[in-house]
């Protein structure tokens, strides 16, 4: 067996001494966390670059990988990823050390691992070497390809591609700090069986590689903005930070590196066995910010201001680092992969719970998913009719009060599953890939939940809490016509005679409430507070008009409501006003719920795309394949919006992880980027879902636009509900929050 030199090596031509590999004066960590904090500028001098290599490797950055590397990828994928806010650079030796380590210790024998543990643990460094060219025939022997080694660090072991009689490629693991000569043998003890030249594990680092780095960019040119921006001529505005077209510009970049960094985090922690299409589709969106950065940055920060020269430079180079792979291939083997036909499972519909039946008490969060996607397999069925026929679903809503799924909010204490807002978003995306406007409707039922949580008397919580449990159904009756601005309540509470109020009033887009059991209905009480006046759907004086005749969500019935003379007893009043600091979350939940409809009504567009092109689009007359799926351009377009698709879910699941999270806080700082985490959620799910609802008729082709197939409910769907909020604001919070510190409470901004 070959033996390893274990003297010192060098890092740019410093050597790495003894004082500087002293673990007691300073550790990997704390190192990082100064260039971080120092490293404001768009990029290192080629000094500062060397000198940082040399301190991560004084600090230990080899031996620690080498022990975390092959127990915990998803640090060392995080530790590339912070390591790349200083610089790309270093951040793309490092990740190829992972790479190895990580090939190694999958397909290495148990001799290959010892060595490589032992390597680094002497701090010596493992490479990659990169096929360059095919060979040039076939050959009688294991032989090394023509490759080039990416690291600068002089690796001593190093992962080479090679090629095999039989035309397959696998790698090898080879002692030398350079690649050996194409052609070379190789013995077969050193091969890493089964291991080809590429692997998902590169496709993760070298995205966490780009986000990190698109991420200083993007705070970098944050700063600059904000110290040295100067506004546009013929502006009002005394600072660039207060360009309304700045600030949304850069909430959208914010709100994509977000949602992508998330992203990150779930491929990570996919089953390894899962992990190869997700890299493709997180590769791909990695990409998309960064050529957003590139695009969008220089533009924002202008010419004018100090280091002008840096920020392009390193926007064009974060730009030509995304091309280490092809991105449209990236996405083509992605929507290859993707458009198989056993790829997903004919889903179960599940049997309708008999009328009478118990409503189960739903325990868990599995339990609760488990029963929305029964309940959307049998809503799919007849989606398209009545969307065609503007059927309101009276028969679907008392399914989905018989699953248990309306009482999952209701607190323990009240006998409730209490789920977190991650898992209610979850039941409403997944009930919204089959029908956006029955997903629309538990909106309203669950605010309503959550008013008289934050609000309700515990008499009030355990009468309605019980009502949710038995499978009612709360509407609403919030919105008013001809008000000086939306959320203006005229309705007033009038003090009965004979005890208890009467309600008089006229409301619009009453969402759910025309077969709802429960009405909430926003008032304000005689001392002029704001409060909801739960009605009942029965009472005498309500009446229900439906209406609504928007181009999307026909069967939300948000038509037209008359309350003449309503009674309500004074026990149905729950005091809004009370809720006072503990309702900051709640635009943020309902923020959230509404983003779910839109991406799970992308991921219903995305899945019925694939339906169709699997099993009725024809390949143009002009090309000579089989299939649908054999035209690259189809198997390309289809990755790319999956990747979207992914980027979008992954920003739900992290809004509703932070609102959780600040549920439990109750700090400023952790509600209001919890608000600010959904705002972008909403936006950035309603611009994808379009994307993709649109896409949906060019990959199918021209027999998908056929009225009787319904393909176009999805983009009508998401462009109506789109429209429920001004998405522009939602990005305007973001890049407020960016450029000027802002704090956001619902809508209400605050400086701190």
């Amino acid at each position: 067996m070959t033996t390893i030199d274990a003297t010192s090596t060098s890092v740019d031509g410093n050597p790495v001494t003894d004082t500087e590999t002293d673990r007691e004066n300073f550790t990997l960590e704390s190192t990082l966390d100064r260039w971080i904090a120092e490293s404001t500028g768009f990029r290192l001098t080629p000094a500062q670059e060397s000198a940082f290599a040399t301190e991560l490797r004084g600090a230990g950055v080899v031996s620690t990988l080498g022990f975390i590397a092959p127990l915990d990828f998803a640090a060392a994928v995080q530790l590339v990823r912070r390591i790349a806010q200083v610089s790309l650079d270093v951040a793309a030796d490092v990740a190829d050390l992972v790479e190895a380590l990580v090939r190694v210790d999958r397909f290495g024998t148990a001799e290959q691992v010892s060595r490589v543990a032992q390597a680094t643990a002497d701090d010596l460094v493992l490479g990659v070497a990169v096929r360059t060219a095919d060979a040039a025939g076939p050959s009688k022997d294991v032989v090394v390809a023509e490759a080039r080694v990416r690291s600068r660090w002089a690796p001593a072991l190093l992962v080479v591609p090679v090629d095999t009689p039989t035309g397959a490629r696998t790698t090898a693991l080879v002692v030398s700090e350079d690649a050996p000569a194409p052609g070379t043998a190789v013995d077969q003890s050193d091969l890493l069986v089964g291991s080809t030249a590429g692997s998902s594990a590169e496709s993760v680092l070298w995205s966490a590689a780009l986000l990190g780095a698109a991420e200083r960019a993007i705070f970098a040119a944050a700063v600059v903005t904000r110290e040295q921006g100067k506004p546009w001529s013929g502006r009002t505005y005394e600072r660039l930070i207060d360009d309304p077209y700045v600030i949304v510009r850069f909430g959208r970049l914010r709100a994509e590196l977000h949602a992508t960094d998330r992203l990150l985090l779930d491929t990570v922690a996919a089953p390894e066995s899962d992990r190869t299409a997700a890299a493709a589709l997180l590769y791909s969106a990695a990409s998309q910010v960064v050529t957003s950065v590139y695009t969008e940055l220089p533009e924002l920060v202008g010419a004018e201001v100090d280091r002008a020269d840096d920020l392009w430079d390193a926007a064009a180079t974060l730009r030509r680092a995304a091309l280490r792979h092809s991105v449209a291939w990236t996405e083509a083997i992605a929507g290859q992969g993707l458009l198989k036909p056993d790829v997903a499972a004919v889903p179960e519909q599940g049997e309708v719970t008999p009328v009478g039946a118990d409503v189960p008490v739903l325990q868990t969060h599995n339990e609760a998913v488990s029963a929305a996607r029964s309940f959307a397999a049998r809503l799919a069925v007849a989606a398209v009719e009545r969307d065609r026929d503007r059927r309101h679903p009276v028969a679907e809503l008392k399914d989905l009060a018989r699953t248990g799924l309306l009482g999952v909010t209701v607190p323990a204490q009240f006998g409730g599953l209490a789920a977190s807002t991650a898992t209610v978003v979850e039941v409403v995306r997944i009930i919204a890939t089959a029908d956006g406007s029955v997903a629309q409707i538990l909106q309203p039922h669950f605010g309503a939940l959550e008013v008289i949580a934050l609000s309700g008397t515990p008499e009030q919580q355990r009468f309605f809490f019980g009502e949710a449990l038995n499978g009612a159904r709360f509407g609403n009756a919030n919105a008013e016509l001809g008000t000086k601005a939306a959320g203006d309540i005229r309705t007033r509470l009038i003090h009965s005679q004979d005890g208890g109020f009467t309600v008089d009033g006229d409301k619009a887009y009453t969402t759910g409430s025309y077969s709802a059991d429960w009405i909430p209905v926003s008032v304000r009480d005689p001392a002029g507070n704001r409060a909801s006046a739960l009605v009942s759907r029965a009472a005498d004086g309500v009446d229900i008009v439906d209406d609504w005749s928007g181009i999307g969500q026909r069967t939300t019935a948000s038509g037209s409501a008359t309350f003449a003379g309503v009674r309500v007893f004074e026990h149905h009043v729950i005091a809004q006003w009370r809720a006072g600091e503990g309702s900051h979350l709640t635009g943020a939940k309902a923020n959230l719920v509404h983003g779910a409809v839109n991406i799970g009504l992308a991921a219903g567009a995305l899945a019925a795309t694939r339906d169709y092109v699997l099993t009725k689009a024809r390949p143009s007359k002009d090309l000579a394949i089989e299939s649908v799926v054999e035209d690259p351009h189809v198997t390309r377009r289809f990755g790319r919006l999956a990747a979207r698709l992914a980027v979008a879910e992954s920003g739900l699941a992290r809004a509703a992880d932070l609102a959780d999270a600040a549920g439990v806080d109750q700090t400023p700082a952790s509600i209001s980027e919890a608000t600010i985490a959904a705002a972008e959620t909403e936006a950035l799910g309603s611009e994808i879902g379009l994307d993709i609802a649109s896409e949906l008729f060019a990959l199918s082709g021209a027999s998908s636009s056929r009225a009787e197939l319904g393909l176009d409910r999805f983009w009508r769907d998401i462009r109506t509900h789109s429209l429920h909020d001004t998405m522009i604001w939602k990005y305007h919070q973001s890049g407020d929050a960016l450029l000027s510190g802002a704090y956001y409470f619902g809508n209400r901004r605050t400086l701190y």
